[in-house]
């Protein structure tokens, strides 16, 4: 099942950051699906991609209001 904005963002939340690879694992999909995912949150500004190596993590941004 793909996991909806929200489920993404308290994954996020609670993993300051995680590898596309554990974001694959926890809700059972292809590492493809989560780029896939993470590029529409990527381009609002929500999330932070960093490459490290040949790793990329996600790290939720701060709203500040």
């Amino acid at each position: 099942m793909i996991p909806s904005v929200e489920d993404l963002k308290d994954f996020l939340e609670k993993n300051q950051a995680a590898n596309f690879s554990q974001i694959a694992r926890k809700f059972r999909i292809s590492v493809i699906t989560v780029s896939e995912l993470i590029k529409p949150l990527e381009r609002d500004n929500v999330v932070l991609v960093e490459r490290v190596g040949q790793h990329k993590f996600v790290k939720l941004l701060e709203k500040s209001e």
